[in-house]
């Protein structure tokens, strides 16, 4: 049997120095480190599907909640219209899971 696992009880303003340090040092990382990043949107629809993927957005799974299912529902819908469109070349993509289609022009430039 696994011990409960509680956070560590912290003040406000611990968790609000903490909060904007960690998200400075990732802002500093994203903007000087030397990747690049995939940034270049399609100005034209690209006409070639190379891969397709679907999946259920709302499932049931076993000792999951459904608000995650609803939070993930609402994740996407953020993140989609963002990277609708981007044309990856041998940049990086920074986003977590696979694009919904992948798309590539005449010229073979990839786009998600």
């Amino acid at each position: 049997m696994m011990p409960q696992l509680r956070p560590i009880p912290r003040s406000p303003l611990r968790l609000r120095a903490g909060k904007w340090a960690y998200t400075s040092r990732r802002y500093l990382e994203w903007m000087f480190s030397r990747v690049k990043f995939a940034k270049k949107k399609s100005e034209t629809p690209l006409t070639h599907v190379i891969m397709q993927h679907r999946t259920p957005l709302i499932r049931k799974l076993a000792n999951t909640e459904m608000w995650l299912q609803r939070n993930k529902v609402v994740n996407l819908s953020v993140a989609v219209p963002r990277l609708d469109g981007i044309l990856l070349r041998r940049e990086r993509l920074s986003h977590i899971g696979s694009c919904s289609e992948i798309l590539r022009d005449a010229k073979g430039t990839w786009t998600a």
